[in-house]
């Protein structure tokens, strides 16, 4: 993955966590979940060069896929 791939994911995540934030409640698990990763992939996408190792290109869909269950939970077990 390129920096500018995880700057996308970054920004996808803050925005993804931010959403939720505002929709439910700051200290849900999926946004301390979003924010942290999200501000992790736009370092790593900053800090990066051309060729980011797989190992760090996984951290943006493992959280993305991480917030979006704890999502679905909150809104199960909500309803």
């Amino acid at each position: 993955m390129d920096p500018v791939g995880m700057l996308i994911w970054g920004g996808g995540l803050l925005g993804l966590g931010a959403l939720l934030g505002l929709a439910r409640r700051w200290l849900a698990a999926p946004v301390l979940v979003a924010l942290p990763a999200g501000i992790a992939c736009v370092v790593i996408g900053l800090v990066g060069d051309d060729e980011i190792s797989i190992r760090w290109a996984v951290l943006p869909v493992a959280a993305a896929s991480l917030v979006l269950a704890l999502a679905l939970i909150d809104w199960v077990r909500g309803a």
